[in-house]
């Protein structure tokens, strides 16, 4: 997979439809380019739904998962994917 960041970009504005088209032309071109696009700090749904309107690919932030260190993340990945295994074969 190819990526790639422009950091963060921070807008000041009262118009949300100009600043939510400004995003969208971002996500498009990324996926014109052949990238996919992730969003960072997502923290409720209501953002959440609205990027997936927008087109973005993966999205990563406290709505999913405070940050935690490598070997919980790890743990959460081997339960998740034992339940998944046990679902399967019931």
């Amino acid at each position: 997979m190819s990526e790639t960041s422009w950091g963060r970009v921070k807008y000041r504005t009262t118009n949300w439809k100009a600043y939510n088209a400004a995003l969208k032309a971002r996500g498009d071109l990324a996926h014109k380019v052949g990238l996919k696009v992730i969003a960072e700090g997502v923290e409720t749904e209501q953002q959440r739904d609205l990027l997936k309107e927008m087109g973005c690919d993966y999205a990563q932030g406290y709505l999913y998962s405070r940050p935690i260190p490598a070997h919980e993340f790890q743990a959460m990945l081997e339960a998740h994917y034992r339940s998944l295994n046990s679902a399967v074969q019931e």
